[in-house]
């Protein structure tokens, strides 16, 4: 079988961090998306794709609310 040079060892690391970076990025997408808004200020929101909870900015009290709850599991 014979010893494995540094060289194919260094190329065989590198196919898989190259493999690993590739996994990553296509699976980790935008986590938050702009929606079109029922029921806010600006006419917009954010859905966040992880949880599926969908959030809205309030300019009055100056912080995210949900406005819809989490899209089920299973759905």
């Amino acid at each position: 079988m014979g010893k494995f040079k540094i060289l194919e060892l260094l190329l065989f690391v590198a196919v898989v961090l190259l493999a690993a970076l590739v996994y990553e990025s296509h699976n980790d997408g935008g986590r938050y998306v702009t929606i079109p808004g029922e029921h806010t200020d600006n006419g917009n929101a954010l859905l966040d794709t992880r949880t599926g909870k969908v959030y809205a900015w309030s300019k009055e009290r100056n912080i995210w609310y949900e406005i819809r709850l989490a899209i089920p599991k299973g759905f």
